[in-house]
């Protein structure tokens, strides 16, 4: 029925996976990151070091696997909102940005292989200027 995958080939469905988790791990480093050494007062400062570090390892090394097996990720801030690379999620009023650039990314897109695996969620500028037509290229 089906040909069997290379090897080396992950399936799609798994590198969702690992990319939802390498994003759950950089928003768990963002958290963690937010505190500062008094807030966790009931916690040693080297458990803290061991459990910052903890979060610092796994989002490296998903990183370095998602990169591993040809996933990139979709730099989006800045650019033209592009439908192809980027799922609207809400506006944002602002004139001293072109309208239609995304200004802030909410989840992160990636590529596969230059494919798109997964769009960015994205807030997109409405008010300044007209934005330069999207490109395709990403």
């Amino acid at each position: 029925m089906f040909a069997p995958l290379a090897p080396n080939i992950v399936p799609r469905n798994n590198l969702i996976v690992i990319s939802d988790l390498k994003d759950n791990a950089e928003r768990l480093r963002e958290l963690v990151g937010r505190f500062d050494s008094d807030t966790f007062e009931n916690m040693t400062g080297k458990v803290y070091k061991v459990e910052h570090g903890l979060v610092e390892d796994v989002a490296t090394e998903l990183q370095s696997i998602l990169e591993r097996h040809g996933v990139a990720r979709i730099e989006s801030l800045g650019k033209p909102f592009n439908p192809e690379f980027h799922q609207a999620m809400m506006e944002v009023e602002d004139p001293s940005v072109p309208s239609g650039t995304v200004v802030q990314e909410l989840i992160p897109g990636y590529l596969i292989a230059g494919r798109l695996l997964r769009a960015s969620m994205v807030a997109v500028s409405k008010g300044g200027p007209t934005a330069r037509a999207p490109s395709n290229e990403n």
